[in-house]
């Protein structure tokens, strides 16, 4: 796709040769708003890449810190792609004979659909393997990063149409979704699948399953307010409230499971953390007694 200059040349283009059709120097100067894509063989690489790096580097800082150990750097990519693909093929599905049977789609249905189809993965490795909810948020932070890539990069393909190859609304949309996507996708997905996940291991499963309606209805609240056009403030505040909502959840599960590593190590040693409180004077007075005694065979 090419532009035309506005003035000199008719043929000249923005980008391209600056030669006009006739042969002659183009000296028309094209304006940056106006310049369209040149070489449409490096748009997939612009839409991959600006849909992409943020939502993976992203995962990677949480799958680095090493807050799951039961599912290994291959099962959270295999979510990854396996969850974002899936989840996006069902979410558009869904969404498509939503709005042929009700003639439009409501952000709330939005909301409810996208954050249902992303759960389908998770809920398979729920049912195949014991994780715990701390792997459900790696999981899910995971899977709603392949999500948002591939939303993202369907959003920019259908503003390049829209814009007739104009680039700079283009790299506007990918360098404001990937902005949001780890307080968008990535954090709504965590706390539904850490949700989910906590109940696997709940001693009372009818209140962890409450537990998990309720944040997933919080998470479906958030989807839906981001989607209903409520303003840079307003996506400023569901933003912050989804990542900080997400670092706090990621912060406390991380403290739990070292204080549950601690008491494991204890009860390894053969005793629990009361009795090995319990019996430590004993044994600072025995080795003190011994001590005792070998000073007085040194006398």
């Amino acid at each position: 796709m090419h532009s035309r200059s506005r003035a000199g040349s008719r043929g000249c283009t923005c980008a391209g040769s600056p030669y006009s059709s006739s042969g002659s120097r183009c000296t028309s100067r094209c304006s940056p708003r106006s310049a369209t894509v040149a070489t449409p063989v490096y748009v997939p690489s612009l839409l991959l890449l600006g849909a992409a790096v943020v939502p993976v580097t992203f995962s990677t800082f949480v799958v680095e810190r090493n807050l799951s150990q039961r599912l290994s750097s291959g099962d959270l990519l295999a979510g990854a792609v396996l969850g974002g693909v899936i989840g996006a093929i069902v979410a558009g599905q869904l969404e498509f004979e939503t709005m042929r049977a009700l003639g439009s789609l409501p952000t709330a249905l939005i909301g409810l659909i996208e954050e249902t189809a992303k759960l389908a993965v998770p809920a398979v490795l729920l049912a195949w393997r014991r994780p715990r909810a701390i792997d459900g948020l790696v999981l899910g932070v995971s899977v709603g990063s392949g999500f948002a890539a591939l939303e993202t990069m369907g959003y920019a393909f259908v503003e390049l149409l829209h814009s007739h190859g104009q680039l700079a609304s283009v790299t506007s949309l990918l360098l404001l979704c990937a902005v949001a996507s780890p307080s968008g996708h990535a954090a709504w997905t965590g706390l539904a699948c850490a949700a989910l996940f906590a109940v696997r291991g709940a001693r009372r499963r009818g209140l962890a399953w409450l537990h998990f309606l309720l944040v997933f209805a919080g998470v479906v609240v958030l989807h839906a307010t981001w989607d209903s056009g409520v303003g840079a403030i307003g996506h400023l505040v569901v933003a912050g409230v989804s990542f900080g909502t997400l670092m706090l959840v990621a912060w406390r599960m991380h403290r739990a499971e070292r204080r549950d590593g601690s008491g494991r190590q204890s009860v390894d040693l053969g005793l629990g953390a009361p009795e090995l409180h319990q019996h430590l004077p004993a044994w600072r007075s025995a080795a003190r007694g011994s001590h005792h005694v070998a000073e007085h065979r040194d006398q």
